[in-house]
């Protein structure tokens, strides 16, 4: 088996994604990290971080590089055991993609000094964070997974995308409650 190269410009939550799911999948995964954002105009046809490097060619996209890395070995599950369970799990990447991790950048970034501060979205991504904590909140109440009996991608993309919440901005309160 190849070892695949992931390109971040730093390592992140899109990181820590890619390496658990390459860990789950039992796939030997490199990451170098790039300081100079011009690297990736190379790289991807975006021009954008992340970048995998496979043997069929540089793929780019958090999600998409997690789809690869999770399908290169089915048999860990990460993908759903059935054809429902891969909906299902498109279903919360979707999920994290529209509802969560936008919101997540709005209100973590301005926090971490890497984007300007406005109240009106700050507070509108506060809002919107706490309801998409809530949807997970009632879905896991009475769900160990996201989708089926095992860990799968949809829980590894959520999961990675809460940490920074949990960790910078969400207060004691807000952890006792989601």
């Amino acid at each position: 088996m190849s070892t695949f190269k992931l390109h971040v410009q730093t390592e992140n939550y899109i990181s820590w994604k890619a390496a658990i799911v390459a860990n789950y999948a039992n796939i030997k995964l490199s990451i170098e990290t790039h300081a100079n954002p011009k690297d990736f105009d190379t790289l991807s046809i975006s021009g954008k971080s992340p970048v995998l490097e496979t043997p069929h060619g540089n793929i780019s996209g958090s999600n998409t590089i997690t789809k690869y890395l999770s399908s290169i070995r089915p048999e860990s599950g990460l993908n759903g055991n059935s054809f429902y369970q891969q909906i299902q799990v498109n279903e919360w990447l979707d999920f994290s993609n529209n509802q969560l991790e936008p919101a997540r950048a709005i209100w973590l970034l301005p926090v971490l000094k890497q984007m300007d501060f406005s109240q009106r979205t700050y507070f509108q991504a506060k809002k919107e964070v706490t309801n998409a904590l809530k949807t997970l909140d009632t879905y896991l109440a009475t769900n160990t997974y996201l989708v089926g009996q095992s860990i799968t991608l949809a829980d590894i993309t959520i999961s990675t995308a809460l940490v920074d919440l949990y960790t910078t901005v969400l207060g004691e309160k807000a952890q006792e409650t989601y």
